[in-house]
């Protein structure tokens, strides 16, 4: 009878002491996970020594602490788990994965890549590593060899949509656009609502200029997951694409909506300024150059993509914004002096001068003007001064060698001969801002067949007026005789809201 209730002692005590340590083993996994959840790595490391005390052997508690170091920085130590995982356990499959990504982490790509394929040969199903292994033969500039891995991951995980997604990114790597669409509508069907898919469709075919295909594939985002299109800014993109085919209405209501969840985001208030620029609407230009400024003082704007007649008005917000930045200043000047507008080129130029009587950009324009105008004495004298400060300035070395005035130079737009041009414009600088004298001007240079400094005095009456009800019409009927129809509809088309 004792020896009865001494084996049932025994065993009981037995089992509770297992149970009594696989409740302790978990309490302390759930511990080590808070702390790496708060990235106190030191202490989750010292949970898992402790639990490797009482399960020494166990390949996922010891894989476990390699990450950890991993996640640590401390890639040494997390190399020495992992193989000490492998030599155990040679059928452990994550230990070959994890210690691949603490070598690429190390830069010891080819060893990555050697415990990568070991993994493989004895798991050829093993998903996630095909796309690690591709990772670090692209990292070794083996593109060819990175789209041959995800290939075979392809082949020996047809159901993985991640291997597929960064096959398509190796495609586009290689210029193999064809595969691409196939691959992304292979992927369509077998999951139809996947939105990361249809994101990274849309993308593809935006990059590509497709944007009648890419706004399909976004409106079908937003009927699947109108929220999923609020988080990941698809009303911007989708702004982005009727921008880019010139359609400014439908451009500026999904960029409205897109506000609504990111009042604060650049690209939206520059693609809403970028939309108001090109319909010379100045007034709401202004307000978005506003708000990007006072967010980011630093924002690049980046405007000498524009035409130049959209680089002047952007110039000139940006000066009435900040008047003393010189940097715009001189390139509202170049591009003044670009397209014949000498006068306000000298203006400029003279206004530069003035705060800044050394600044050679400013003395050059001022030079030029003065030479092609054919008033030698006075552009002698500024390259002159201009020599003095910089003794080898191409351009001031190039026109002191002529001192002729050379015939092919004289151009209608500066014909000082001109009394009519000479009235007028003595009149608007005596009176800047009047909208009047600046469509007088619009039609005196119409009239002599200049259209495209007509256009550029009309926009001024509307940058000053933007209620001068009948510059609209002459400059419509401008754009069409200019076969500018795009830039004609769109203003007509603002006519309505005037």
């Amino acid at each position: 009878m004792k020896h009865k209730l001494l084996i049932i002692l025994v065993v009981f005590l037995f089992f509770n002491t297992t149970t009594f340590a696989e409740e302790s083993i978990q309490s302390l996994l759930s511990k080590s996970e808070e702390y790496i959840k708060q990235n106190e790595f030191s202490r989750a490391i010292e949970v898992l020594q402790q639990i490797l005390v009482i399960e020494p052997d166990n390949p996922e508690h010891i894989n476990t602490l390699g990450s950890i170091y991993a996640k640590a920085g401390k890639f040494e130590l997390a190399q020495e788990k992992f193989i000490q995982v492998i030599k155990m356990f040679p059928d452990f499959i994550k230990a070959y994965n994890n210690l691949g990504l603490v070598y690429i982490e190390q830069k010891k790509m080819m060893k990555g890549i050697e415990s990568f394929e070991q993994g493989l040969k004895k798991a050829p199903a093993y998903n996630k590593m095909y796309s690690n292994l591709a990772l670090a033969y692209y990292n070794l500039k083996m593109t060819y060899k990175a789209q041959e891995t995800l290939e075979r991951g392809e082949k020996n995980c047809p159901d993985d949509p991640e291997i597929i997604i960064n096959l398509i990114a190796m495609y586009e790597e290689t210029g193999r656009k064809n595969y691409i669409i196939k691959k992304y509508n292979e992927l369509i069907q077998k999951y139809p609502d996947d939105l990361k898919i249809l994101t990274g469709l849309s993308t593809f075919y935006m990059r590509e200029e497709r944007f009648e295909n890419a706004v399909q594939i976004l409106n079908k985002i937003i009927s699947i997951s109108p929220q999923y299109s609020k988080d990941e800014r698809i009303y911007y993109l989708l702004g982005y694409c009727f921008y880019k085919q010139k359609k400014y209405y439908e451009s500026e209501n999904y960029l409205i909506k897109n506000l609504k969840k990111y009042p604060l985001d650049e690209e939206t208030h520059y693609m809403l300024y970028s939309i108001y620029r090109d319909q010379n609407n100045i007034p709401k230009a202004e307000i978005e150059y506003q708000t990007i400024i006072k967010q980011n003082p630093a924002f690049d704007f980046s405007t000498n993509s524009f035409p130049l007649s959209k680089q002047i008005i952007e110039y000139s917000i940006f000066l009435k914004n900040d008047p003393q930045n010189i940097k715009n200043s001189s390139a509202l000047m170049e591009v003044y002096y670009r397209i014949g507008l000498m006068d306000k080129a000298l203006k400029t130029a003279d206004s530069m001068i003035k705060k800044d009587p050394g600044n050679l950009q400013a003395l050059i324009v001022k030079g030029l003007v003065n030479y092609r105008r054919g008033k030698l004495n006075e552009s002698e004298k500024i390259f002159t001064d201009i020599v003095k400060i910089e003794p080898d300035n191409p351009v001031a070395k190039d026109i002191l060698s002529k001192k002729t005035f050379p015939e092919n130079l004289k151009q209608s737009f500066d014909n000082d001969i001109d009394l009519e041009r000479e009235k007028l414009r003595s009149m608007i600088k005596a009176d800047e801002k009047n909208p009047q004298l600046h469509f007088k001007y619009g039609n005196f240079f119409e009239k002599k067949g200049l259209n495209d400094y007509a256009i550029l005095e009309y926009l001024d009456v509307i940058l000053y007026d933007k209620n001068f009800i009948t510059v609209y019409p002459a400059l419509v009927d401008l754009y069409i005789r200019t076969g500018r129809l795009n830039d004609a509809f769109n203003l007509a088309k603002s006519m309505t809201d005037i």
